[in-house]
């Protein structure tokens, strides 16, 4: 990662199918996972092994921990404070506002791995496409992409 000068960092890696053996802590900061595999308002079990362990070995695997994703379309808590607090587990009026304040790059707005809803894959590309998206949640409609083919 070669962060630009002055330009805010924000980590975030994909899953595959193959372990990525990496020592997150150096990178100092929180990692996002962004993945189309990772279905909003999912339950997931994160386990993590130690470089060079057989991760095909239970006993070499950390305890799980389990972690929940956010409704479709929910962005951000409460927006009282710069930036918005993260998504609070509900869709509303402030996720919509939060998406369209992306879209004219407002300050304080999500991030745009948080607001890139459309493509199912992150673009980073923030258009009116991912405001409709956040719509369709706010209305109640489901998750509007098919799962990926499972790893081999």
């Amino acid at each position: 990662m070669n962060p630009i000068s002055g330009w805010p960092t924000f980590s975030a890696a994909g899953i595959g199918c193959s372990p990525a053996y990496i020592d997150w802590s150096q990178l100092g900061t929180t990692i996002y996972v962004k993945d189309v595999s990772i279905v909003p308002g999912g339950q997931y079990h994160v386990e993590s092994v130690l470089l060079g362990c057989d991760p095909g070995v239970s006993s070499h695997l950390s305890a799980p921990l389990n972690l929940n994703t956010s409704p479709y379309g929910d962005l951000v808590g409460n927006c009282a404070s710069n930036p918005c607090s993260p998504a609070n587990g509900f869709v509303e009026n402030i996720d919509m506002t939060a998406v369209l304040d992306k879209f004219r790059n407002v300050l304080g707005a999500p991030t745009k791995a948080r607001s890139d809803l459309e493509p199912a894959g992150l673009d980073n590309l923030i258009t009116i496409s991912d405001v409709v998206r956040v719509l369709e949640g706010f209305v109640g409609d489901d998750y509007p992409y098919n799962a990926p083919a499972p790893c081999p």
